[in-house]
């Protein structure tokens, strides 16, 4: 990854939401460490803070356009992450703010 990719997780808190994009196929080096605006849960969402993430097989397959489903770019790849529940959407009756969990995307 280039830029900011050995930011640790709470150093940038407060200060807008960084993310990893995907702006062309490639490796893992060809992803970009970008700030986007803060995320707003939609209806049957939630909006986590994210602490860790992991990169898994699937991931690479996917930011090399070599999975099963290709995803338009650009994109933000991931789908292992643990972190604090900050916002959920309406219809969204399991979860709550304050609840710290481990999600994985399905």
């Amino acid at each position: 990854m280039r830029d900011d990719a050995t930011m640790r997780p709470d150093e940038g808190m407060g200060v807008g939401m960084r993310a990893v994009v995907c702006k062309e196929y490639g490796p893992p080096e060809s992803l970009t460490v970008v700030e986007v605006p803060d995320p707003v849960a939609k209806p049957g969402g939630v909006v986590v803070d994210i602490a860790y993430a992991a990169v898994n097989f699937p991931d690479v397959l996917v930011i090399a356009n070599k999975y099963q489903v290709s995803a338009p770019l650009p994109f933000i790849p991931g789908s292992e992450f643990s972190g604090v529940v900050r916002e959920v959407g309406e219809a969204v009756k399991k979860s709550a703010p304050t609840l710290h969990e481990i999600l994985t995307e399905a």
